[in-house]
């Protein structure tokens, strides 16, 4: 079925990510924050009405399980692909006639809401042109936290370090009209542990609903 938008969110594993954080986190107890903030990204997308289908992106099988306890979609990631980038762009072009708008999101962004997700879609909607790309960036103003681009298969993908002004440099090369939306709660992605300090005292926090029972309990 065509949607106008579709969600994915690649995923590496549960047990296998953000090991940067094991050392601030009690007990090993790593796994499961990792996928605290999972569910709390994949409920922002889900209760956003404006996307018409969220889809997991992953080849562990819990967190699939996971995915689907909550309502969204997971598929494998392609096959014989490794990495971030060849994944999300594998995975663009397999969905060119499912959507017309792909939205790539990371999975940990516990502070993500459905409001968000939307004012990113409507400004995305305002950009008179039918190749487009809107980003919400990290809160250093170089990563990519959020990418919504139209169609689904127009961007070469480019995560890692400094990857919000390589995506702008791709954009801006082949005609691809672009803008960044800010957007507080998706800025706060969790890799190190001055991020997780800074969720801890985020005023914000308690609509993080799994992430903060897990850090309150």
């Amino acid at each position: 079925m065509f949607v106008d938008t579709i969600a994915i969110v690649p995923f590496r594993s549960l047990r296998g990510g953000k090991n940067r954080l094991a050392p601030h986190l009690e007990n090993g107890s790593r796994p499961a924050f990792v996928a605290a903030m999972l569910k709390d990204t994949l409920k922002a997308l889900l209760s956003s009405k404006a996307v018409g289908r969220v889809m997991l992106v992953s080849d562990d099988s819990e967190a699939a399980a996971l995915a689907r306890t909550l309502g969204a979609t997971a598929i494998a990631e392609p096959h014989g692909c490794t990495g971030l980038n060849p994944v999300v762009q594998l995975t663009a072009r397999e969905l060119v006639t499912q959507c017309k708008n792909l939205l790539v999101v990371h999975g940990d962004l516990p502070l993500l809401n459905a409001d968000e997700v939307e004012t990113l879609l409507a400004a995305h909607a305002s950009i008179n042109s039918r190749t487009k790309l809107s980003i919400a960036p990290d809160r250093h103003q170089l990563g990519t936290n959020c990418l919504l681009v139209s169609p689904p298969a127009a961007m070469q993908f480019y995560y890692g370090a400094g990857s919000l002004a390589k995506h702008l440099a791709f954009a801006n090369k082949h005609n691809i009209q672009s803008q960044v939306i800010d957007l507080p709660g998706a800025s706060l992605d969790i890799d190190e542990i001055a991020d997780l300090q800074q969720l801890k005292k985020h005023q914000q926090l308690a609509m993080a609903e799994h992430v903060h029972t897990f850090l309150t309990t």
